[in-house]
């Protein structure tokens, strides 16, 4: 008898601890430049920013990805951005890879590594440098639609899309907004080819008009990598763009935002 009172006390014990056990949020970032650029400048990263943000609110942040850019201020470096690379380079493979262990360097490579809950994406700026107008619009709408179609596809998990940064360059910026115009529509388009996927929408977040590319990108940047105010209104805009979807995932982490 005692020993059923030990027994029935500990699992009493192990539920309680469960119940006030932090929620789980497994983050995945996947993208470009603004993604991981941060680490050669010496500020701090968003994806710190962020992550303090998620972490005040209850949440056990865990990021996720293949790489790990570190510059000793990230508590979790883990991430999937990849410096210079174009949307067709993150979803087929790239020139630029080095993995060491022959599996392939591929959005479905690299994601068969982890699982996440929610994932963001901003993709699109190296293509707007490295391509004319015309090719922008087929082939990288194409590829940005097809991977965010996939990334649903795994979990059915959140995902939240950024439009594209502003560049300091007139020419290549003009080739941003138009990418930009064109983004929401895709990505509804692609939806709607699956009703598989469609479990929840597809977040567009407007990074784009949240950035003021004199003010928030480094200067004689040709890349156009934000500085440390940059940093932290990305952090920000990530972050009000996950609230409609992190207050369904852990209400109670919220109810309090509505007393």
């Amino acid at each position: 008898t005692k020993m059923r009172f030990v027994l029935a006390f500990l699992a009493l014990f192990a539920l309680a601890a469960q119940l006030d056990a932090a929620p789980s949020l497994q983050l995945l970032v996947i993208g470009d430049d603004m993604v991981v650029s941060c680490v050669h400048y010496g500020h701090k990263c968003w994806r710190q920013t962020l992550y303090e943000k998620l972490t005040a609110d209850g949440w056990a942040v865990d990021y996720v990805g293949s790489r790990r850019d570190d510059d000793g201020k990230t508590t979790d470096p883990d991430n999937e951005g990849h410096m210079g690379w174009t949307s067709e380079a993150i979803r087929f493979g790239s020139v630029h890879c080095t993995n060491a262990d022959g599996k392939g360097c591929s959005l479905e490579h690299w994601s068969a590594r982890y699982k996440w809950n929610f994932a963001l994406v901003h993709l699109g700026a190296n293509d707007a440098v490295q391509f004319e107008a015309a090719e922008l619009f087929t082939r990288t709408l194409e590829h940005l639609g097809d991977m965010v179609k996939y990334l649903r596809s795994l979990y059915r998990a959140p995902v939240v899309v950024s439009t594209v940064l502003p560049h300091k360059n007139p020419d290549v910026n003009e080739k941003v907004e138009h990418l930009n115009s064109l983004i929401e529509a895709i990505l509804a388009s692609k939806a709607e080819d699956d009703a598989s996927v469609i479990a929840r929408p597809i977040e567009i977040m407007d990074l784009y008009n949240q950035i003021d590319a004199d003010s928030d990108l480094i200067a004689d940047n040709p890349i156009g990598i934000p500085t440390a105010a940059g940093e932290d209104k990305i952090a920000e805009a990530w972050y009000q763009a996950m609230l409609p979807a992190l207050r369904e995932m852990a209400p109670e982490l919220y109810s309090k935002d509505e007393l």
